[in-house]
């Protein structure tokens, strides 16, 4: 009978106390039984209810607020970036508290926490923290959300790691690394189902209240889980001396494997909000597809196939570069599946490689920290830094150039060699994206005069592209949008253009309000209010005695109007520009007793793809009729390309009791662009005028659907796109 040689056994005993550590080790779910999965139970129904509250609170509060600051894409980039640094926040409480505290103090002050959270509920923002116009939008936000929600979010944030710590604890065989998996797949669920099933039909104060209830039940699960903990001695020191300690080049990689993702994520949902609308339906996309990622990636490393994914990258950076250089028209069929596309792709393979190169359990909480440091630096970058010191949305390719980086160099410093075609492929999507950002950034400067950006986004100033000296103009743009254009030469340099001109709707409500002045030989001066100013053509209709009080959120805009456009200058009426949101600058009158008392109220903020829904609600509709006259006059620019906003209008002019006519305007040369208005008033004879009879259309009548009634607790954005 053979018997082993110490040396053997020896050998034999190391490579079992080994093979604990390696890959196959960690893919989850192949070793658990049923005692182990009983266990795991109370563990994989908090860290489920948490991450979906963690997720779900997200466009809750960024919605609730979004209106407070304009609308603006910066506000749900300010709020992910909140989030991302709380979550930071969180996961460093747990990697803390499960180091430094025996298991019972993790119990016991965590329960502590929770109290205080519960005694805080319900989450609703108060009034106080509106803006006033003059104050900093990113630094009042946080400050909100700080105040509002921090501590809860952060309870949540730390529930993932430290009751996956707690896990090991009681299971130290099984790996707890599902349970990350299970976490996003809980985000992911409050993602998806805030905009098909809550959205539409809870109004937002509800979706507090609802959301603070579930926050109670989430507490007792966790009371259940800190009670079961209690009681244990804390293992892991001893399975984390087994480890081999981790480099300092391994844990870069981690936070750069993590950061570039979560840039790419900020800099899409950006990209996608300039070009179509601020609305939870497209701040929740990317983020899901962001989730989607970690739940294929860390479920089981077999699901992640790096060839397949590799074959798709170069694919999607071909037609994201054809998209952002204008090669391909940008409509939404063809935007939300390409940028979408390229973000999931993208996250796959960095998400994959970061999954491959997870530690022993014993060094979870550091490999999460790290995963969300690197994830907080990324939003820092595209929310605070990329405003600052890029002059267009340059994050987003650099952000794609960044992770095609990071892939390679994770390629380049693997012990064993990968196939000659990895390097190959990604090296081609370099070149490809890099070419498209390069042409992005420098290829259209020669017609740039001045480019600002801001928290309010990006505007730029060009200069005309005719060939006749004549025709010389200056073209203010937000984003791709044109918002006026001004001839510099001549007496040309006085006609109103654009949406403007004296054929358009609102110009021929001005051109009939002015006769009505002319031939009463007493000349009443006009009052207008404008919400909205680009360069101010609006100002080129007024005359002596006429008042124009222009409302403008982006204090860019009033500087390059006054810089580089003359309407507002050579005007003959009197003026004033009022800094901030419209709704707050009229709320804030109104309960002054400040009333405006216009004859004309002018709505011009709905020509861009990122509109302000909250200045299309019931309660804004009744603000705006308090500011104007008996026989006052509402119009409404509704030129998009995206959006038919005629429904939402006619319910909301039908339920305060006004009657409303289209005026289009399709005539396209070098004075002026296709408009779509709406006139909403009372005032029979100006509506009998035979200027407007003759150019209203049976518009109304053509209306298949029932009007929309949007409310400052319920819009649906779905119900407008064309």
């Amino acid at each position: 009978m053979k018997t082993k040689s110490p040396a053997k056994s020896a050998s034999n005993t190391d490579h079992n106390r080994k093979s604990i550590f390696t890959d196959e080790y960690v893919q989850i779910g192949a070793h658990l039984n049923l005692k182990y999965t009983g266990a795991a139970i109370p563990y994989a129904l908090t860290i489920f209810l948490g991450a979906f509250l963690l997720f779900l609170v997200e466009p809750i509060i960024g919605k609730y607020i979004l209106p407070w600051f304009g609308g603006v894409p910066a506000v749900w980039a300010t709020c992910l970036l909140f989030f991302q640094v709380v979550l930071l926040a969180g996961y460093c409480y747990a990697h803390f508290i499960s180091r430094m505290l025996r298991p019972k103090m993790q119990a016991i002050l965590h329960i502590i926490v929770l109290i205080v959270c519960i005694i805080f509920l319900p989450i609703i923002p108060a009034d106080k923290w509106k803006p006033l116009g003059t104050d900093l939008p990113y630094i009042r936000i946080l400050a909100l959300l700080a105040v509002t929600l921090g501590i809860p979010f952060l309870i949540l944030s730390a529930t993932g790691p430290l009751l996956q710590a707690w896990f090991t604890y009681h299971i130290p065989e099984t790996s707890p690394y599902r349970l990350y998996a299970l976490s996003n797949a809980g985000s992911l669920i409050a993602l998806v189902a805030y905009p098909l099933l809550i959205e539409p039909f809870i109004t937002l104060r509800w979706q507090f209240y609802t959301w603070s209830g579930l926050f109670i039940i989430f507490a007792l699960f966790c009371f259940w889980c800190a009670l079961r903990n209690m009681h244990l001695k804390q293992i892991a020191d001893e399975a984390g001396q087994k480890t081999e300690s981790i480099s300092g080049w391994q844990m870069l990689l981690w936070g750069a494997l993590a950061c570039f993702p979560s840039a790419l994520l900020l800099a899409t949902t950006n990209q996608l909000s300039e070009e179509l609308s601020v609305v939870p339906v497209l701040w929740v996309g990317p983020l899901a597809i962001y989730l989607l990622s970690f739940i294929i990636c860390f479920n089981k490393n077999n699901w992640y196939h790096r060839s397949v994914w590799l074959a798709i990258l170069p694919l999607f950076l071909l037609a994201v570069t054809a998209m952002i250089t204008e090669f391909i028209p940008k409509i939404l069929w063809l935007q939300l599946p390409i940028y979408w596309g390229t973000l999931f792709v993208t996250c796959m393979l960095c998400h994959g490689e970061l999954s491959r190169l997870h530690p022993h359990p014993s060094r979870l909480t550091t490999y999460y920290l790290l995963i969300s440091l690197g994830g907080a630096i990324g939003g820092i970058f595209v929310a605070l830094l990329a405003p600052l010191i890029f002059r267009g949305l340059w994050e987003y390719s650099l952000s794609i150039t960044a992770c095609c980086l990071v892939i390679l160099i994770n390629y380049l410093g693997r012990r064993k060699p990968l196939s000659h075609w990895n390097y190959v492929i990604v090296i081609i999507s370099l070149v490809i994206i890099s070419i498209g950002a390069g042409y992005y950034i420098f290829a259209q400067r020669k017609y740039v005069i001045t480019t600002t950006r801001s928290f309010y986004g990006l505007v730029r100033v060009d200069r005309g592209n005719h060939s006749d000296p004549i025709l010389d103009a200056r073209i203010m743009l937000n984003g791709r949008i044109i918002h006026g254009y001004q001839y510099t030469k001549g007496k040309l340099s006085r006609f109103p253009t654009a949406y403007y001109t004296a054929d358009s709707g609102i110009g021929i409500v001005m051109l009939e309000l002015q006769k009505r002045r002319d031939l009463s030989g007493r000349k009443p001066a006009l009052r207008i209010g404008v919400v909205g100013l680009g360069v101010g053509v609006l100002a080129a209709y007024g005359m002596g005695g006429d008042y124009f009080c222009f409302y403008e959120i982006n204090p860019d805009v009033i500087k390059l109007a006054d810089q580089y456009f003359s309407y507002l200058s050579e005007t003959a009426a009197n003026k004033n520009v009022i800094l901030g949101d419209a709704r707050l600058s009229l709320e804030r009158e109104l309960s002054a007793g400040q009333k405006g008392n216009f004859d004309i109220l002018v709505l011009d903020a709905f020509t861009g793809d990122a509109i302000p829904l909250h200045l299309l609600t019931q309660e804004a509709f009744r603000l705006y009729f308090a500011h104007m006259k008996t026989d006052g006059v509402l119009a409404i620019n509704i030129t998009n390309d995206h959006l038919d906003l005629r429904r939402l209008i006619l319910g909301l002019a039908q339920s305060s009791g006004h009657k409303v006519i289209h005026i289009g305007n399709s005539r396209k040369g070098l004075d002026c662009s296709p408009s779509d208005w709406l006139i909403i008033t009372n005032d029979n004879s100006l509506l009998s005028s035979p200027q407007i009879t003759q150019r209203v259309a049976a518009w109304p009548a053509r209306i298949t659907a029932s009007p929309l009634v949007f409310t400052d607790n319920y819009s649906n954005l779905f119900s407008l796109l064309r």
